[in-house]
Parts: structure tokens; C-alpha cells; sequence
């Protein structure tokens, strides 16, 4: 058990409460965690994985959990599949006529694709 910690039986009704706000500051859990770094979740291409995958239960809960969970959380996942449902309706994929990319190498880039809009 941690420093400080000590360990107590609770008998009766409890009130409590989840600090997110702390959870999602917690530098224990999230290498600096006030700084904006987006590749927290992006999958390295050799493993598959992001570092975000290997986070312990409970460190991401941007709708909180159990019970009383946010009542917009399906809400906002349905939209999110509308939006990009839309945005490739709209939107053709793939490579555009001199949109090559190279690299310093001088080799194509894998995997570079380009959103148009449809005429």
C-alpha cells in the first residue's frame, strides 16, 4: 500500500465522488500531462498500438463511467459517425494528379492520401 495510505471500513451510506480533473492531470499516468501532445493517440504504424492503448482502466473518461455516465456520450458518438460518414460522401479519397509526396530520401510516401472535394 502506498505511503500515507491507510486502510478503513466504511459502514453506512457513502457519498463519493471521481476527481477526473485529477485523473486527467495525474503525471503518474500521462507524461506531461498540461502539454498538448495529439500523438498520445496515434497508432505507431509497426505496432499498431498508440501509447494511449496502454493506459490502466479509469485514466481516460471523457463522459465519466459507471451509473452516471454523460447522457450525451452516445449522442456525441452517433454524430461523430455522421460527421465522417458525410465528409467521405462528400469528399473523394486517394491521390490527386501531382500530389506525389516524396520524402528526403527521395522515395514516395506510403500510405499519403488527400481529401477532394466532389465536382
Amino acid at each position: 500500500m502506498a505511503q500515507g495510505v491507510t486502510r478503513r471500513k466504511i459502514i453506512g451510506y457513502v457519498w463519493g465522488q471521481v476527481a477526473v480533473y485529477a485523473i486527467h492531470r495525474d503525471p503518474a499516468i500521462w507524461p506531461e500531462p498540461e502539454a498538448f501532445l495529439p500523438e498520445r493517440w496515434v497508432a505507431d504504424p509497426a505496432t499498431g498500438r498508440a501509447p494511449a492503448d496502454d493506459l490502466p482502466p479509469g485514466a481516460w473518461l471523457p463522459f465519466g463511467d459507471g451509473n452516471r455516465v454523460c447522457v450525451g456520450m452516445r449522442f456525441a458518438k452517433q454524430e461523430a459517425h455522421i460527421t465522417l460518414a458525410r465528409l467521405f460522401q462528400r469528399c473523394g479519397t486517394g491521390h490527386a494528379v501531382g500530389d506525389a509526396k516524396t520524402t528526403e530520401d527521395g522515395s514516395d510516401e506510403k500510405g499519403c492520401c488527400s481529401l477532394r472535394r466532389r465536382a
